[in-house]
């Protein structure tokens, strides 16, 4: 659980305060599966903060399904999950080209940003997909990760989907 909180001191022209939450829980389901839960808020206050710096849904780490910054405002809520899989975890390390080293994994989450007093629920937006991991240094976890996310679609628009590389996990 990390809840982070900071102000501008207005110094250049801007005078606004943030509010993160990020709250986040990992269950092993054996030695080969695991299933994590992460929740997220983003507050900004103040009338002058500038747009970069609202929060956002999308990107590599939360909304897999919309690229960075698909959708901004005041607010920002997810609530998303994963499960990881190593077929080959029960194996022996043999350094860095061991199957034991790779997994998979699928997601599906659902967030929305909005005007502070303005929350619906039907402005929830979905998103799922699914990608392959590979653990180069699992001493320190470091993870290659391939991601394709797949989210909503908007009237007039096609169906959002995003493909990722990143370095270690979501969340």
């Amino acid at each position: 659980l990390q809840l982070v909180g900071w102000t501008s001191l207005g110094i250049s022209g801007y005078n606004f305060s943030m509010i993160n939450l990020d709250a986040r829980q990992f269950f092993a389901l054996d030695k080969t599966k695991v299933a994590g839960a992460q929740f997220l808020y983003q507050t900004t206050r103040g009338s002058t903060a500038p747009f970069y710096y609202l929060p956002y849904i999308g990107g590599d780490t939360n909304m897999r399904g919309y690229y960075v910054g698909r959708y901004r405002d005041e607010n920002m809520m997810v609530l998303q999950g994963e499960v990881r899989y190593r077929p080959w975890g029960k194996q022996k390390d043999h350094g860095w080209f061991s199957l034991s080293r790779l997994s998979f994994a699928g997601f599906l989450g659902t967030g929305l940003v909005f005007k502070s007093g303005d929350f619906s629920f039907s402005d929830f937006k979905p998103n799922y997909g699914g990608g392959f991991r590979y653990m180069f240094e699992p001493t320190s976890r470091m993870t290659l990760r391939f991601d394709y996310g797949v989210g909503s679609k908007n009237e007039g628009e096609k169906q959002s989907r995003v493909f990722y590389i990143s370095l270690n996990e979501a969340f």
